[in-house]
């Protein structure tokens, strides 16, 4: 027997409009909007753009997650030179990754030329959400 996964959590319009509502706290770093999207993709199933997100928003949404928002602050993600040296290392290796994929492996075209679509509907898809994220607070 497997074991059960709990119910994913359902956020409303309304929810998202009071979690995103604007609080003027510092903008939160990549790599805090990072894990409050897998927050919430754990908790919900759906995985946020959350491009303009604040720490207050980061930390309200975790909070109505009952995640631990002291996680905010742990292993560099509120560091902004980790979070660079973090980023360049990030493009660097993928870029590192699609060369070696190109040049060194059979067929390594069609691997690199995947990884780059990949991403590409990768970044359609966060902003077609960030549109929502921007519409619903409009209204």
């Amino acid at each position: 027997m497997t074991p059960s996964r709990p119910p994913k959590l359902v956020i409303v319009d309304e929810q998202w409009r009071a979690l995103l509502m604007a609080d003027g706290t510092a903008p939160a770093l990549t790599y805090q909007r990072d894990f409050v999207r897998i927050a919430v993709r754990r908790a919900t199933g759906i995985k946020p753009s959350l491009e303009h997100l604040t720490i207050g928003q980061a930390e309200r949404i975790l909070s109505a997650l009952n995640a631990d928002v002291a996680q905010l602050y742990k292993s560099g993600r509120n560091s902004p030179s980790i979070t660079k040296v973090a980023t360049v290392g990030k493009w660097v290796t993928l870029a590192i990754v699609v060369l070696l994929a190109t040049f060194a492996v059979p067929g390594g075209f069609v691997i690199a030329l995947g990884i780059i679509v990949s991403l590409i509907i990768s970044g359609v898809r966060r902003r077609a959400r960030q549109e929502w994220e921007d519409h619903l607070l409009s209204t």
